[in-house]
């Protein structure tokens, strides 16, 4: 998750999309639940 941060990272719907991205989508609707979770 930490390896998704970078400097180019300025909102959490870049952070959630660069994490995706990163894994190959895998549990892309576990992650998109998580955010939804928190309105994000």
């Amino acid at each position: 998750m930490f390896t998704a941060f970078s400097s180019s990272i300025t909102t959490l719907q870049n952070y959630r999309a660069n994490l995706l991205s990163q894994n190959g989508n895998n549990q892309s609707t576990q992650v998109t639940a998580l955010f939804n979770q928190y309105h994000y």
